[in-house]
């Protein structure tokens, strides 16, 4: 089924606590932009920002140039969603 959206930011929230716990930069990062895109998804945008900026600076720390560039595109397609 799709459309899921609480389903799927709990199980994204679960893995960033998994991720955190291990001290996994790159899988905080990857939580951070997959929760983010949820909530773009869902219409909030500030709220998909914020996790997106989060995303955004853990990737640029950690030098991953595709995830900086996946980020940089959801947080453009936030900003083109945006009423």
């Amino acid at each position: 089924m799709l459309g899921q959206y609480k389903q799927a930011l709990d199980y994204y929230q679960q893995s960033l606590q998994i991720m955190h716990d291990m001290k996994s930069q790159y899988g905080e990062g990857i939580a951070l932009h997959d929760i983010g895109v949820v909530y773009g998804a869902l219409g909030k945008y500030l709220k998909s920002l914020d996790y997106l900026q989060e995303s955004l600076k853990i990737r640029t720390d950690i030098k991953h140039k595709n995830g900086i560039g996946q980020t940089l595109n959801n947080i453009g397609n936030v900003y083109l969603s945006r009423k």
